[in-house]
C-alpha cells in the first residue's frame, strides 16, 4: 500500500489520526494500529506470510482487496470456497501439478476465508505443501481466517505452518472506528451530519462495516444533501425499514413472484441475467431487512461466500443511483414486503 498513488490517506495530520484504505472499505485507528504497519512491510517485500485474524465484519477481505489493488506483481486471489473447488476439480481431472504450479510459478496468492476449509484435511495438506513451496521460492501468501489457527481445529501440522508468518488479528469496529467509517462514508457522499447526529448513529449502528456504509447510503439517499441533525436520524432508525425483519425465505419468495422465478432459482448455479440479477436484489434486500451476516446470508443463497453476497450488495447500491429500473424494482418489492411500507 505504499506504491504512488498510495491508497491510504491520513486523516489529518495527527499521528494517531485513522488511515483509510482506498475507498474507505477499512479504517485503521488506535482500534487496529498495527494494519496499515503490515500490508506497508507486506507490498515492499518484507513478508513471506501474513494471516488476518478477525471476526465477521472486522474488515479482512476489504484488506485484502486492498492489497490486491496495490500489489505491482502477479496474483491470485480467491476464496478458500473457490481454492476447494478447484482443488476437487484437480483431483478428478488428473491435473493437480497443474494446480500447484500455477499458485506457485512467481505469484502472490490471496486466500480469503480459510475456515472454510476446516475438516477437509486433505486440501490442508496441499495448501500446506503450497505454503512451502511458496517459502522456497521466495512468494508472498496473505490469508484470512476468522480466528487463530490453534483455536479453529485445523491438522495440527498445518495449524503450526501458519504460525510461521506475522499473525494480525483485527477487532469488530469500536465507537472509536464507527465513527471514522461514518464520517469517511458522509464525506464521500456529501452527506452533512450535525455532531449530535454523528453521536446518535455511533451509539445506534453498532453492527458490521458493510452494514454502517448501508445505513450511511440509506440517510443519504433519504436526506440528500442538505444537514441532517439528530431528529432526522432518530426518525430514520425508528423507521420500520430500519427495526423491521424477515427471513431469507421471505424476501426470496418475494422475489420470485416478482420475477416469476422458481426459487431454486435463487440457491442454483445459473449466472443468467435473468436470474442473477433478481438473485442480487433478493441478496441486497437480505442485507436490509435482516440481521444475519453476509456469510449467513450467502448460506440461505445455497452456500454461496459472503464475498458473493458482497459484491451483490455493492452492485445493487451502485445501481440504485442511476438505473432507474433497478430503483423501480427494488421500491416495489419493498411495497410488497410485509411491514415495510
Amino acid at each position: 500500500m505504499l506504491t504512488d498513488p498510495s491508497p491510504i490517506q491520513q486523516t489529518d495530520a495527527s499521528p494517531t489520526a485513522p488511515v483509510v484504505y482506498g475507498d474507505g472499505r477499512f479504517i485503521a485507528d488506535t482500534n487496529n494500529r498495527i494494519v496499515p504497519v503490515a500490508t506497508k512491510a507486506f507490498v515492499a517485500g518484507q513478508l513471506p506470510l501474513l494471516l488476518l485474524v478477525g471476526p465477521t465484519g472486522s474488515g479482512k477481505t476489504a484488506i485484502l482487496d486492498c492489497l490486491s489493488q496495490d500489489l505491482t506483481s502477479s496474483f491470485v486471489k480467491q476464496t478458500a470456497a473457490d481454492f476447494f473447488h478447484q482443488y476437487v476439480r484437480a483431483i478428478d481431472t488428473d491435473s493437480l501439478p497443474e494446480l500447484f504450479a500455477s499458485l506457485t510459478t512467481d505469484v502472490t496468492f490471496l486466500l480469503d476465508d480459510l475456515h472454510h476449509l476446516l475438516g477437509k484435511e486433505q486440501v490442508q495438506i496441499f495448501l500446506g505443501s503450497l505454503l512451502d513451496e511458496a517459502a522456497n521460492l521466495g512468494n508472498q501468501v496473505v490469508l484470512t481466517c476468522r480466528s487463530l489457527p490453534q483455536e479453529a481445529g485445523f491438522l495440527p501440522r498445518f495449524a503450526s505452518r501458519l504460525s510461521g508468518g506475522l499473525t494480525v488479528q483485527l477487532n469488530s469496529p469500536s465507537n472509536e472506528t464507527r465513527r471514522n467509517l461514518i464520517n469517511v462514508y458522509a464525506t464521500q457522499l456529501g452527506l452533512q451530519l450535525t455532531d449530535d447526529a454523528l453521536d446518535l448513529l455511533v451509539t445506534n449502528l453498532s453492527g458490521t462495516v458493510t452494514a454502517i456504509h448501508h445505513h450511511v447510503t440509506q440517510l443519504h439517499l433519504h436526506f440528500g444533501g442538505k444537514p441532517v441533525a439528530a431528529v432526522e436520524c432518530q426518525r430514520y432508525l425508528n423507521d420500520s425499514d430500519f427495526n423491521t425483519t424477515h427471513t431469507p425465505k421471505d424476501i426470496i419468495s418475494c422475489v420470485a413472484r416478482y420475477y416469476q422465478l422458481r426459487l431454486s432459482d435463487f440457491t442454483g448455479s445459473s449466472r443468467r441475467h435473468a436470474v442473477a440479477a433478481p438473485r442480487s436484489i433478493a441478496m441486497y434486500l437480505c442485507r436490509q431487512y435482516t440481521s444475519l451476516s453476509l456469510q449467513q446470508i450467502g448460506d440461505a443463497f445455497g452456500g454461496r461466500d459472503h464475498t458473493t453476497v458482497m459484491h451483490s450488495c455493492r452492485k445493487i447500491e451502485s445501481q440504485l443511483a442511476n438505473d432507474t429500473a433497478t430503483q423501480l424494482a427494488i421500491k416495489e418489492l419493498k411495497r410488497k414486503l410485509p411491514g415495510t411500507n
